[in-house]
Parts: structure tokens; sequence; C-alpha cells
């Protein structure tokens, strides 16, 4: 989850847009270009609440984060996918399938606007590139708005691997970058760039 310094700050900002901390944190899970349903987003911020990057607005149930969900795509933040978003374009993300959550392009504007108003640039860069842990391939995906950001994250992914596990593990394989792709149905042109980091466990 995006870093968050001042926690009254944030709860002063999230009132003033009209969202719950849960909406937030769902929007958050967003930016890690998770693949997954509607329930799925919401399971997965419930699990962000337990596991070792945590919450910082605090532990909700998974009825509030469904409740968020919902309300998202009430206030137009969120959308799911159909075949319609795939005629004219190759995305970088396995987020891009049809059944699938994404943001719409008024939910990813007002969650880069929400990260600016709470930490500045600094804070805001982290919407430059992500990364998603995939347990089926054993690999960490990484996503990033240039070529250089995404050489960034893989290199400093391979360097600590266990840090970003929080297990023993070591670096196997990495791939990429690969691109421009399209990150967003919603985005013009390509800009985007792909990669992933291959882990073993030790």
């Amino acid at each position: 989850m995006a870093k968050v310094r001042n926690l009254q700050h944030a709860h002063r900002i999230l009132k003033k847009h009209g969202l719950s901390v849960c909406e937030y944190s769902v929007l958050d899970i967003l930016r890690l270009r998770i693949p997954a349903s509607p329930l799925g987003i919401a399971k997965y911020a419930k699990d962000y609440d337990k596991n070792a990057y945590g919450n910082p607005f605090g532990a909700h149930s998974l009825k509030q984060y469904r409740e968020a969900v919902e309300s998202c795509f009430e206030k137009g933040l969120l959308m799911v996918l159909t075949t319609d978003e795939f005629k004219d374009a190759v995305f970088s993300a396995p987020t891009h399938k049809s059944g699938n959550v994404e943001f719409t392009e008024k939910g990813y504007r007002l969650y880069k606007r929400l990260l600016a108003q709470m930490g500045g640039q600094e804070f805001q860069d982290e919407t430059k590139s992500s990364w998603n842990w995939n347990e089926t391939k054993n690999c960490f995906e990484v996503y990033a708005i240039s070529k250089k950001d995404c050489l960034a994250l893989l290199k400093d992914i391979s360097t600590h691997v266990e840090r970003y596990l929080g297990r023993p593990g070591k670096r196997t394989k990495i791939r990429g970058p690969e691109g421009p792709f399209k990150a967003y149905h919603f985005e013009s042109s390509p800009k985007w760039f792909r990669g992933l980091v291959k882990v073993q466990f030790r």
C-alpha cells in the first residue's frame, strides 16, 4: 500500500473528496495491477490488513471492503472490463481481461490527485511504477511508466529479493523491460513497460 506519512492529514484529504478509508484502500489495490473480480479486489484489500505491508488506516472487515468496491462503482471510479476495451490495444498487465476490475479515467485521476495532496510529488511518484507478486509463477511482475523506471524497479527487487518476499529466497531470472504497452484502457497511446523477477525459495 502507498505510504501514508500523516494520518490526520490523509483523513482530511479523504473527507474533502468524500471518500472513506476503505474506498481509498480499494483504489490503492488497483494501482498494483492485480487481476481480480469485484469480490477479489475486496479480498485483496482485506489481505493487506494482515500481511507485512499492513494498512495505515487500520483493519476493516471484508464486508466493509465489499461495500467500498460497490460505492467506487457507483461513484464512477471503477469499472468492470468488457471485450470492448480490447479491440484496438495491447495492454501491459494481466488485469486487462474481461470481468476484471479497472480504474475509470475519473478514478485514476482522482487517485493520483489524492497521492499528490497527501504527500506531494514524491508520494505521487508511486504511480509511476508498481509490482505484483504472482503466487502461481513465483515471480514479481513489474510495471512502470518508462523503460528507465522499469529497469530501476527490476534492479531493486532483484537486489533485495528477501526484503520484498518477506522470507528467504533468491533471484533466478530477470525478464524485461518489454514494451511499450497501454496500462489503462483510456490511455491514448502506449507508454508503459513491464518485466518480471523470477525467484526460488530457500
